[in-house]
């Protein structure tokens, strides 16, 4: 039987192997990345591309994060010794999870971006703060809809200005309320603006805001 001293010198003849503990990837993820199906995204991106309209400023990715109204990590607070509790004050004290909608360009201009609370009313308390230009959209879960979607893409509309000289590439997953929604279909192309829409479960690899900007983004967050 394969002993500990044989996995030493296992080790030892390869310096490039190590011990790490592996993510957490579904099924569904490990059978949605594959070659034939990323390589068939590349190759529409590529023809896409080929249209010299496309310039970087008019080639954009969206994607949404949950974000929690209350971060999981509490900062350091000055206190008295001795006492035994030190609150903060904050909207809960589990906190709601909010849907954030980011959308970037290959240039790194952003539009404002566009939450959904778990609530059904708007309330003028929840944009103190928010960026100039902010939306809000409402629903009991604070998910993602076919319904909300059209409205963020009306504020896509509004930021990007697209046209038939400028047409806009826009990058998305494959979620339900994007592929399955004919009025954005229809939208997108009365409006000059080329979806092309990524492999499923494959966002974690390819989705470039998912990549680069949504770690980030959630570890400020939480400070």
């Amino acid at each position: 039987m394969v002993g500990r001293a044989w996995l030493s010198n296992f080790l030892k003849r390869n310096p490039e192997l190590t011990f790490r503990k592996p993510e957490a990837t579904s099924a569904a993820r490990a059978r949605g990345f594959n070659k034939p199906s990323v390589y068939a995204f590349y190759d529409s991106l590529e023809e896409t591309l080929k249209d010299p309209k496309f310039t970087p400023d008019r080639i954009l990715n969206a994607d949404e994060t949950s974000v929690c109204t209350v971060p999981p990590k509490k900062v350091k607070v000055a206190a008295l010794k001795g006492k035994k509790q030190v609150g903060g004050i904050t909207s809960a004290e589990r906190g709601e999870t909010v849907t954030a909608v980011m959308c970037m360009s290959v240039t790194r201009q952003h539009l404002p971006p566009f939450s959904i609370f778990p609530r059904l009313r708007m309330h003028e308390t929840l944009k103190k703060g928010a960026p100039r230009g902010s939306k809000f959209a409402f629903n009991a879960s604070g998910y993602m809809t076919a319904e909300i979607f059209n409205e963020w893409f009306n504020h896509f509309l509004e930021y990007v200005k697209p046209s038939e000289d400028k047409p806009a590439l826009l990058i998305i997953n494959g979620h339900a309320s994007h592929t399955k929604n004919l009025a954005f279909t229809e939208t997108a192309r009365a409006n000059f603006v080329k979806v092309l829409v990524l492999p499923p479960h494959t966002s974690n690899k390819l989705q470039p805001l998912d990549v680069s900007f949504m770690a980030p983004f959630k570890i400020t967050h939480k400070k």
